[in-house]
């Protein structure tokens, strides 16, 4: 080896080194850059799912909003129904009771013996008005019982949403822990 040679290898070294610190540094900058783009890719994906858990919630809160609007709907045609029945009965009693005197007052002008007349035509519209009610006590009942169905159901469809909103939630939360141990 003479004294020329040490200089050359040691500027191949010097060159080598270089070298590979131009390499490193350029391998660096592609990690940098993919790391960017993941980072990036991952706001996005959280964004989206960010995005469709608040649609879904916003879907949930107008169905739960049409449903109380139904039943709100629901309740009202009921009392419609229920007022429609009640004037019914209401107005055929009315017309039992002035056939009843319209009778007795022609019982009366036929010099008919009216009490025995009377006493029958009157028993006979006491069992029918005992009967209409009696109707009208079972056709409360039934709406009774219809109208403690419907609460009944409106519970159920509450509870169903918030049951459905509360795993919502809880889905959301698990993708978010997910993305935060991705991270």
């Amino acid at each position: 080896m003479t004294d020329t040679d040490a200089p050359e290898k040691e500027g191949d070294k010097l060159y080598e080194a270089e070298r590979e610190l131009r390499h490193l540094r350029t391998t660096i900058a592609s990690m940098r850059e993919e790391l960017e783009k993941v980072n990036i890719d991952k706001d996005h994906e959280v964004q989206d799912a960010v995005s469709a858990s608040q649609d879904e919630i916003r879907q949930l809160r107008t169905t739960a909003q049409e449903l109380r609007d139904k039943i709100d709907e629901v309740v009202i045609d009921k009392d419609h129904a229920v007022q429609d029945a009640t004037a019914a009965a209401n107005d055929e009693i009315r017309q039992l009771r002035d056939t009843a005197q319209q009778l007795r007052d022609a019982l009366e002008a036929a010099g008919v013996d009216k009490q025995d007349a009377l006493q029958a035509l009157t028993s006979q519209y006491e069992d029918e008005i005992r009967q209409l009610k009696h109707t009208a006590q079972a056709l409360r009942d039934e709406l009774e019982y219809r109208n403690a169905e419907w609460q009944e159901k409106l519970q159920e469809a509450e509870r169903a949403s918030r049951d459905e909103i509360k795993q919502l939630r809880e889905t959301i939360a698990a993708l978010r822990d997910e993305l935060d141990v991705k991270n």
